[in-house]
């Protein structure tokens, strides 16, 4: 039974990291594109 729990654990552990790492890349997207909205309208 404590060998299961320790799994899911270690499960949603992974999950919130690829979570984190998505959101820091979604970000780094919106800032990418803003850089480029910004040049484009400012050329």
């Amino acid at each position: 039974m404590q060998d299961i729990m320790l799994e899911d654990a270690q499960a949603s552990g992974e999950s919130e990291v690829k979570f984190q790492v998505s959101r820091d890349a979604l970000g780094a997207v919106l800032r990418s594109m803003a850089y480029i909205r910004e040049q484009l309208s400012g050329a």
